[in-house]
């Protein structure tokens, strides 16, 4: 395969990933005006953003692995009796992972949302000090 074959296919890579740069860009920062209600600091917002993700990767590493996917279930070395009991918990366990994944995604967002309140609060404070305002 010479070096000319694989030009397309980097053309169709930088334009993807441009694309999603994009889609990024305009959904979630163009997006955030301050002092505006912000939708997707909510719970089921983050939730749903997670469970997307999971669902996603998890289709993807089904289509890329076949049935080998399913061997994380099991751990090697464990004794017969509990290979149910282990695959459960282990299948148990890995749906969970959205939950939490949704959860802390929603506390982080939560975190910086509150952050930027705080500081802002605390700068229009600084430049209303003493009736003065410094940016007029």
């Amino acid at each position: 395969m010479n070096s000319f074959s694989r030009v397309p296919s980097l053309i169709f890579s930088f334009a993807s990933w441009s694309l999603l740069l994009f889609c990024y860009f305009i959904i979630f920062r163009v997006c955030t005006i301050p002092y505006s209600f912000t939708v997707r600091s909510h719970f089921l917002i983050t939730l749903g953003l997670s469970f997307s993700i999971f669902i996603g990767i998890t289709i993807v590493s089904f289509q890329k692995n076949r049935l080998h996917f399913l061997s994380f279930l099991l751990p090697a070395g464990v004794p017969l009796p509990l290979v149910p009991f282990l695959v459960l918990l282990e299948l148990i366990s890995y749906c969970f992972r959205a939950l939490s994944s949704g959860i802390r995604l929603f506390a982080n967002m939560m975190a910086g949302h509150s952050l930027v309140k705080i500081l802002n609060g605390f700068a229009w404070t600084m430049l209303c000090m003493n009736n003065l305002f410094y940016f007029l």
